[in-house]
């Protein structure tokens, strides 16, 4: 918890309360309508998933997401060339090639929960991000 910032002022990525493979909190949880990955949810404060753990969260300077709960829509924005939106499971659930500076994404019939958003923006940079449906 004592990591320097990240050389755009951000804070820095750090594991603590992450679930670790051997952890006996894994699949321990009761479903309540969000997504996860496994048999069960995890207890604890975050889903362990062995395929989405080494996924950074990475932000191009031009690039915007964020989640709506009002609209019930994911908006993206900045001058967008590819999007990609995936459950925690992999699943992919949307992916748009597009020159667009906005794009709306309907989530209202789509499970709550953590969704990964990989965007390319039309310079070529590409954006990851982790956005909470809820």
């Amino acid at each position: 918890m004592l990591n320097d910032r990240k050389s755009d002022g951000s804070l820095p990525e750090i594991t603590l309360l992450h679930l670790t493979p051997t952890s006996g909190l894994i699949d321990k949880g009761t479903n309540v309508g969000f997504s996860y990955y496994g048999t069960a949810p995890d207890l604890g404060a975050f889903e362990y998933n062995p395929n989405l753990t080494a996924i950074p969260t990475v932000k191009a300077a031009d690039i915007s997401v964020f989640y709506s709960a009002v609209n019930q829509q994911i908006i993206i924005q900045g001058s967008l060339a590819y999007v990609e939106v995936y459950k925690v499971t992999g699943e992919s659930i949307y992916t748009k090639r597009t020159f667009a500076t906005s794009l709306y994404i309907p989530v209202h019939n789509v499970l709550k929960g953590v969704f990964i958003v990989r965007v390319i923006s039309q310079n070529g940079e590409t954006s990851t991000n982790k956005i909470l449906v809820d």
